[in-house]
């Protein structure tokens, strides 16, 4: 009998701690970080086949079962469900692990109809790179690409955030996607340590962002980054006009107005400013975004954006006029 996906959550609502009992059995015994990535890494390119199905999904079909409780059950996977659970299993050891999603090469050529995810882990304070699934699905050398150099990643793995080249010369986005060989960049210089460690310091919120800044200048076309910052700026401009109408209503009539316009000009103007650097990410990606379907709210947001401007406008000039 098949299980529903509400039935499969109960299932495993009736077992919270599978999870943290294969943990314990993989690394009970290890005597370091290093050895316990190593378990880890091991069981999953072991027991965790490559879910085609799943890659020819239908645009209905559930990304949850690629949570890591559920690749376990169904010992399943396709890149996303091998990296959340690469890293749900590093965090359980208190391990750092990110998952990356950017391009790939496949035979040379830039594969452009999916998008790919891989693993970045910290042992030992350095970061390293592996791909669980290319090393689980494809006729590699084993352990191919665990823990390799990020020289040997950039020739057929592109990030999207250009931190995660792990490389003080990242190879341009241009290099990638055009040029069978790429070299590393002379223009587009990381302190990387440092780079690491003003990441590692940021909270999630704040990490999000610096992603996006970084993505936005390494590749100005990317469709996620120029999303991200918009929500971004629309976010911070409807949090100003939300503290300016709480605090215009604190002023029934005009002449209250007189000793809180200061404040209230401010305010405007946050939204203001906010609202203008959305616009201009947003109309980037209305114009990418022309003849595709994803992302069609591009255009939507930048007339609400262009409306929210024309009021804004128009309460600037009331408080103007006082």
């Amino acid at each position: 009998m098949l299980l529903s996906l509400s039935a499969t959550f109960l299932a495993l609502a009736q077992q919270p701690d599978r999870l943290a009992e294969l943990n314990r059995d993989l690394t009970g015994g290890a005597r370091n970080d290093s050895m316990k990535v190593v378990s880890v890494y091991e069981w999953i390119v072991s027991n965790i086949s490559y879910d085609y199905h799943f890659f020819q999904r239908n645009s209905g079909d559930t990304i949850l079962t690629q949570e890591p409780e559920i690749v376990v059950r169904r010992k399943q996977a396709v890149c996303i469900g091998y990296c959340k659970l690469f890293k749900a299993l590093c965090r359980l050891n208190h391990i750092p692990a990110e998952t990356i999603i950017g391009f790939v090469k496949i035979n040379g050529a830039m594969e452009t109809r999916e998008e790919h995810a891989w693993n970045a882990v910290k042992i030992n304070k350095t970061w390293y790179l592996a791909d669980l699934t290319w090393d689980a699905s494809q006729t590699l050398p084993y352990k191919y690409y665990f823990l390799a150099g990020p020289k040997t990643f950039v020739q057929n793995h592109l990030p999207h955030d250009p931190l995660w080249q792990l490389s003080e010369h990242p190879v341009p986005f241009e290099c990638f996607a055009n040029i069978g060989h790429c070299r590393q960049s002379d223009t587009i210089y990381f302190n990387i340590k440092d780079s690491l460690a003003r990441f590692e310091a940021l909270d999630s919120v704040d990490r999000a962002l610096a992603a996006a800044n970084r993505v936005y200048h390494y590749n100005s076309e990317d469709y996620d980054a120029l999303r991200d910052l918009g929500d971004y700026y629309f976010q911070r401009a409807r949090a100003a006009y939300n503290d300016y109408a709480a605090l215009r209503e604190q002023a029934p009539t005009r002449k209250a107005l007189i000793p809180l316009k200061t404040d209230l000009l401010t305010l405007l103007n946050s939204a203001t400013d906010n609202f203008q650097s959305s616009k201009k990410f947003y109309a980037r990606l209305a114009e990418l975004t022309k003849s595709r379907k994803k992302y069609t709210d591009g255009q939507f947001n930048l007339d609400v954006i262009v409306r929210n401007l024309e009021n804004i406008a128009e309460e600037k000039a009331m408080l103007e006029s006082i």
